[in-house]
């Protein structure tokens, strides 16, 4: 199984008064043209794909016009998940649909990690997430310092099933 990873997108992002979507729209394209002309199975793209939390129309619609042609058109899969820039509830928003034609997004914190299988491969999905989140989920977790309250989310999962390659997609500090 072949891959691309991309991450940190910050699709909308303004420097001072420049609008970097144009040149978003180019990477964008660059990366189509690699998975055409690799022949690249899936995608994955690991938080932050907006710069915040509401985007402008304009970053939204270079977005799905991106993963229209990557799913729709070339008929990859995309793994997609929130980072620390993106609202969850909205880059959530109709991803059980959105399942049956090969985008995966995941966006909140599940007492197990997700993941989905593809042949011999398992790809975990583990969004942006705060001590808070793992607080709210396991309220017996004593930390709450980040590195302290991941690696106790972290000892709360199954252990890996080593006749898979597994990949975790993750966006964390």
């Amino acid at each position: 199984m072949k891959l691309i990873h991309i991450a940190d997108l910050h699709l909308g992002k303004m420097l001072k008064l420049y609008n970097l979507l144009q040149l978003q729209k180019e990477c964008l394209i660059q990366i189509e043209e690699a998975m055409r002309q690799d022949d690249i199975d899936g995608l994955i793209i690991a938080g932050d794909v907006y710069d915040r939390a509401i985007p402008p129309q304009e970053a939204v619609n270079l977005l799905n016009a991106f993963l229209s042609t990557i799913i729709n058109d070339l008929h990859k899969k995309v793994y997609m998940i929130s980072g620390n820039h993106d609202s969850s509830d909205r880059l959530n928003f109709a991803s059980s649909i959105l399942e049956a034609s090969g985008l995966f997004i995941e966006t909140h914190l599940q007492e197990q990690i997700v993941y989905h299988e593809e042949d011999d491969v398992r790809i975990y999905m583990l969004p942006f997430i705060r001590p808070i989140d793992i607080r709210r989920l396991y309220p017996e977790c004593p930390h709450t310092n980040y590195n302290d309250a991941f690696a106790y989310y972290l000892s709360k999962q199954q252990p890996l099933d080593h006749n898979y390659r597994n990949i975790l997609i993750t966006h964390q500090f």
